[in-house]
């Protein structure tokens, strides 16, 4: 197979949109709002990856504690069972961890709360960034995109049956070879047939840097 899912937009909004009115909360100077919102915003993708992904993991010990419910709160359990999954990334599971000892503080009644509020807020919409760039982000060293391609993100052949990346990533993922290209309206195109044959990700990475610009789709 000749070609590979290509990356240039992010999942579903309603599962990661959020973050502009953080900002926006900042900016105000509504900063228990601020906090509030971003670790609201964290438990929403959590509850979205349990539920989104949990019937393909059925015949995990782990389903039997979230197949029933419709929401959760139990933030460890969440994170526990994604992270046994290989669901989040090791990285995120500790953002999250952050994240949650933040909204334990901020969520329940504690005086301490109001002194740092500001540095709270900042702290948590940091935490919310690095998780949407780290876990869904377009670009970096995610274990799901072919290493050493220049400007472009591809997924690996063996991630693609993997279901975080079937769910939240194929969608949108254009299948294309190695001379696909945009359009002067920067409309994806590629080439209507590349033969018979199938490259390695590696054999791919490598067509793809040294490919010739002329021969480009769209140019």
């Amino acid at each position: 197979m000749n070609a590979r899912h290509f990356w240039f937009t992010r999942p579903s909004a309603s599962r990661t949109d959020g973050m502009s009115g953080l900002s926006l909360a900042l900016t105000v100077g509504a900063y228990y709002p601020a906090l509030v919102g971003a670790c609201a915003l964290g438990e929403r993708i959590l509850n979205h990856l349990v539920l989104d992904l949990r019937e393909d993991f059925r015949g995990t010990p782990e389903y039997k504690q979230v197949y029933n419910k419709s929401s959760f709160d139990d933030w460890q359990l969440v994170i526990d069972t994604l992270a046994t999954w290989g669901v989040l990334l090791p990285d995120v599971v500790k953002e999250f961890g952050r994240l949650e000892k933040l909204r334990h503080r901020s969520i329940h009644f504690n005086v301490d709360t109001y002194s740092k509020l500001r540095e709270d807020a900042l702290a948590a919409i940091a935490h919310m960034q690095l998780i949407i760039e780290r876990q869904f982000g377009a670009f970096g060293d995610q274990p799901w995109f072919i290493a050493g391609i220049g400007g472009a993100a591809f997924i690996k052949r063996e991630y693609e049956l993997q279901p975080f990346i079937r769910r939240y990533f194929l969608p949108q993922c254009p299948f294309v070879g190695v001379l696909s290209g945009f359009d002067p309206h920067f409309r994806l195109v590629d080439l209507p047939d590349y033969g018979d044959g199938e490259l390695t990700d590696q054999e791919f990475c490598d067509a793809y840097n040294s490919r010739d610009p002329a021969s480009v789709a769209g140019q």
